[in-house]
């Protein structure tokens, strides 16, 4: 499982070069950019011959993105925050997206193995 992060961002203010401290007015946007990929590969396997009677792999791929922005005028106002991450729970739920696709796509030559037994 592969998860790539980006986060970008930028702003201006008007009066903070002359105050120095609190601008009159403040803009910011913030962005961030999340990319997962998660791959599988199953395999059966004839535990009496080691013959690999069924194989099949999976990827599963998302990208999702999240956009903020604040604005604060003479010192009050909200900032701009996108953060976007994957916790645990998560990425558990996407490594079972991923099983779930190479085992549906590998039922057929599971079956066929069994019917031959």
């Amino acid at each position: 499982m592969r998860v790539k992060q980006e986060q970008s961002g930028g702003g201006f203010s008007i009066g903070r070069a002359v105050a120095r401290t609190i601008g009159a007015f403040d803009y910011e946007n913030s962005s961030s950019t999340i990319k997962v990929d998660c791959g599988v590969d199953l395999r059966l396997v004839d535990a009496t011959t080691g013959v690999i009677e069924a194989a099949q792999s999976s990827e599963y791929s998302r990208t999702d993105s999240i956009s903020s922005f604040g604005i604060s005028v003479l010192g009050v106002g909200t900032s701009a925050d996108a953060d976007l991450r994957i916790d645990d729970d998560n990425r558990g739920k996407i490594l079972r997206l991923a099983l779930d696709d190479a085992v549906r796509k590998m039922l057929p030559s599971v079956d066929n193995f069994l019917v031959s037994r």
